[in-house]
């Protein structure tokens, strides 16, 4: 009969009863290692690879702060942006290229991007802190 071999139910032990347990129990790790604070090595880079380093970060930061500063740019003149046609012979200019989404729609899309990018800079920052850069040096 194929339901005759039911499985048995897991059983769950807590911490109560693991010691009643018998057999042997799996633990991850060397217990017979000591933590030895001098042979331990600095993850830090040394200075040389420290200072390519900062380089590499300032200089994505750099990028990403060119990429929002023309976000900001687009956004103003988005803001300032006025109905007119300052084209003197009048309708629609066909060099000029024109975008169907409100301008408030926008607006907010450029603004989210730029939390992206601003995120981005932080992310960044903190990595370069991780590494000993002080944020002084990204500068």
């Amino acid at each position: 009969p194929v339901g005759s071999d039911k499985k048995k139910p897991k059983k769950v032990w807590t911490n109560d009863e693991i010691g009643s347990v018998g057999g042997t129990v799996s633990v991850v790790g060397d217990p017979t290692a000591k933590s030895d604070p001098a042979t331990k090595t600095s993850a830090l880079p040394p200075e040389g690879a420290k200072q390519k380093l900062a380089e590499s970060y300032r200089s994505q930061i750099q990028q990403l702060q060119a990429q929002m500063d023309g976000i900001d740019k687009r956004i103003a003149q988005l803001r300032n942006f006025k109905g007119e046609n300052s084209n003197p012979s009048g309708g629609i200019n066909p060099n000029q290229g024109y975008n169907m989404v409100p301008l408030e729609d926008q607006v907010k899309q450029l603004e989210d991007r730029k939390k992206q990018l601003q995120g981005k800079i932080d992310d960044l920052e903190s990595d370069a802190k991780k590494n000993g850069i002080e944020p002084g040096d990204l500068r």
